[in-house]
């Protein structure tokens, strides 16, 4: 259960009205919650609160789904989904986890977002996409060698092409002579049960 109040549909404004008529048919989604994927849909009920941050958030999401963005939503997707897993945000990642099967990515792709270092199921701009994500972490090398399939990434790093450990000194991966292969994020074996166990098929 939301810390938070819910927002029931006879108090909604307007657009949360329009929201709720969609997400949740005639139903008041606080006495009868739950949406078609399953989930009990209280995000937006207690998002609803908020008249103006809940209109924001909600046409964030019409943003970056839009067909004008150029980003290929299979790779938009693989983000959304590895960041879900690896911040250990069962939600984030659950919720990914349907948006990856609408937009086309394989149950063996969504199964393998865990370990996908070691995974053969992704093609090289999708690889590259995942490596971009972790290139604070020293990635560099295995990022220039998918790089060609997708030339839009670009190397984010940090001034002086140098990047701070965590005890504050400059260090230059390549020249330390580190791993090219993307090795597993720290503490990623110990990720909750319930995220590695909320990858489930669909129906």
């Amino acid at each position: 259960m939301p810390r938070l109040r819910q927002v029931a549909k006879a108090d909604a404004d307007r657009f949360a009205q329009q929201l709720y008529k969609i997400l949740f048919g005639g139903r008041d989604p606080v006495k009868e919650p739950g949406t078609a994927t399953g989930t009990p849909g209280n995000w937006w009920t207690v998002f609803a609160l908020v008249p103006d941050a809940f209109k924001h958030t909600t046409e964030g999401f019409q943003f970056y789904r839009s067909p004008n963005r150029k980003l290929d939503p299979k790779l938009r997707e693989l983000e959304e989904i590895r960041a879900g897993f690896a911040r250990g945000s069962q939600f984030v990642f659950s919720q990914h986890c349907k948006a990856c099967r609408d937009v086309g990515l394989s149950e063996e792709q969504i199964e393998a977002i865990p370990h996908w270092q070691i995974a053969d199921c992704y093609a090289p701009v999708e690889r590259a996409q995942l490596v971009s994500l972790r290139l604070h972490e020293g990635s560099e090398r295995e990022f220039r060698r998918v790089l060609p399939h997708h030339r839009r990434l670009q190397p984010r790093r940090p001034r002086g092409g140098a990047r701070r450990s965590h005890r504050g000194e400059a260090r230059f991966p390549e020249a330390a002579g580190e791993r090219a292969v993307p090795q597993a994020e720290s503490g990623l074996t110990a990720a909750p049960a319930a995220i590695r166990l909320s990858v489930v098929k669909p129906g």
